[in-house]
């Protein structure tokens, strides 16, 4: 995993520390160069720790400065699914979404989000069937149901097109 995962340039940084260390790293695991025996291939924690580095997690993997960090025992903490807290565009079926407010409403506060923008498409984009009536009723309703999902704040808006002389919706 750990030889597939990341960029050609964290792989290409990983090989040439193994070669320092008198290492080969391929995607078989990490061998001895002398007399080729393995050394590590059973997880990729395993890998980085006989590298001299501290586990890297995939979306790290760029040749950005990882490797520095790991080393200093500075790497970034990763935004997973549980760390975020809201949702700041998202269509409804009154435009082209294909769920309606109220579910979606739901959907969010089940996912423990502390905030929830609904931004369906402004009049101006025609094929949506957006009217000026039916977003301020979609406002009205957004209004309504404002912190009445686990204290979740709803927020309102629309996606804007930009028109030729840069004009908006």
């Amino acid at each position: 995993m750990q030889y597939f995962t990341g960029s050609k340039a964290h792989n290409i940084r990983t090989r040439t520390i193994a070669v320092h260390l008198g290492l080969k790293l391929s995607e078989y695991g990490l061998f001895e160069t002398d007399g080729g025996n393995r050394v590590a291939s059973r997880s990729e924690d395993e890998v980085y720790a006989r590298l001299g580095l501290p586990w890297i997690p995939p979306t790290l993997r760029e040749d950005r400065g990882e490797i520095e960090a790991g080393l200093r025992g500075g790497l970034p903490e990763v935004v997973t699914e549980r760390g975020i807290r809201g949702d700041l565009h998202t269509h409804t079926d009154l435009t082209d979404g294909l769920t309606p407010l109220e579910e979606m409403v739901a959907a969010a506060a089940e996912r423990g989000y502390a905030y929830y923008a609904v931004t369906d498409h402004a009049p101006n984009l025609y094929m949506q069937r957006m009217t000026d009536e039916k977003i301020l009723a979609q406002r009205r309703q957004v209004r309504s149901l404002d912190g009445k999902y686990h204290g979740m704040r709803l927020l309102h808006g629309t996606e804007l097109d930009n028109g030729p002389e840069g004009e908006v919706d």
